[in-house]
């Protein structure tokens, strides 16, 4: 799953780009996507402090990468960047 705002081909100052995990088993898939939307919570936050005259904008990125797959084992890694 996806959440994307602005572009780089765009005039959009902010950017925020995060990719996070979606599965079979419920419970996982509730916390990544609460994970992902308090991190846009964050780059919400963070564009209304009063940034407008800033030069450069905020740029929040988020992916993940499966690390381990078996019948009794998932998991990520998740890299998390903001500039």
């Amino acid at each position: 799953m996806t959440i994307h705002i602005g572009s780089e081909t765009t005039n959009d100052k902010n950017r925020l780009y995060t990719s996070y995990p979606s599965t079979v088993f419920d419970f996982i898939n509730i916390h990544q996507e609460e994970f992902a939307k308090a991190y846009l919570k964050e780059f919400q936050n963070n564009i209304t402090d009063g940034h407008k005259d800033a030069v450069a904008g905020l740029d929040f990125g988020q992916h993940f990468e499966i690390i381990e797959s078996t019948p009794s084992i998932l998991g990520f890694l998740i890299e998390r960047y903001t500039s």
